[in-house]
């Protein structure tokens, strides 16, 4: 562990990128840290990419609305909801931290993932287009709350020079496993585990009830060994 450490602070002599720290070393050296948080990262990508993309055809597949409907009503409540969750995500925690609440940001990215994941389940399974609406906008909320807290922890626990070769990372972890992984599985179940168009909305409610859960276990499970590297 310490020829990690050493490695990811300082390179050998003759390195071309002498000076420059080394990710790769670091992420070695605290992998209990650095893998279970991006694990948690991607499953939330996972989460986000699914409702994203499966929305607005679930109001149209299942509760008739022409895509006008769609633009007009998802889309303001994705406009006003969608960008709120990350604000007050960021100021509750920034809040609880003032207090003195320990793992505030943990507290945070966790509560998101999970209640994400139940709110958005009941938006997937509402009898009515209404009620599925204003699910989704309080799952919208919860959704994009970890946004601004889950980066903050990658910030607290890497070096100033390591950064923005961990955000990169992170954002990357994001856009692989969720773009991929989203989509296609609410996708597959739709057509082969259900083989109806219009089990869209349960499918949506599954992925979202099992991944928003998932995730937030794994990223709460990190605070251990990111009070070990940070040493609080």
């Amino acid at each position: 562990v310490r020829k990690d450490e050493a490695a990811a602070r300082q390179p050998a002599a003759g390195d071309p990128a002498a000076g420059a720290p080394r990710l790769g070393a670091f992420v070695r050296a605290h992998h209990a840290f650095m893998l279970r948080h991006y694990l948690a990262i991607g499953l939330y990508g996972m989460l986000v990419y699914a409702v994203l993309s499966w929305v607005p055809a679930h109001f149209i597949r299942v509760h008739g609305w022409s895509m006008g409907e769609v633009a007009l009503r998802y889309g303001l409540v994705l406009l006003v909801f969608g960008g709120s969750g990350t604000i007050v995500g960021a100021w509750v925690a920034q809040r609880m931290a003032r207090r003195g609440t320990r793992h505030a940001t943990f507290i945070v990215t966790a509560v998101g993932m999970v209640g994400a994941g139940a709110v958005i389940a009941l938006a997937g399974t509402a009898a009515s287009p209404n009620a599925a609406l204003v699910w989704y906008a309080i799952g919208l909320v919860l959704m994009t709350a970890p946004g601004a807290t889950a980066i903050q922890i990658i910030q607290e626990a890497v070096p100033n020079a390591l950064r923005a070769q961990a955000s990169a990372v992170y954002y990357l972890v994001i856009s692989v496993v969720g773009l991929t992984l989203g989509p296609l599985s609410v996708a597959l179940l739709t057509d082969y585990a259900f083989a109806d168009p219009k089990a869209l909305g349960t499918a949506i409610a599954i992925v979202a009830g099992v991944v928003g859960p998932v995730a937030a276990a794994i990223a709460w499970s990190a605070r251990g060994p990111f009070e070990r590297l940070v040493g609080r």
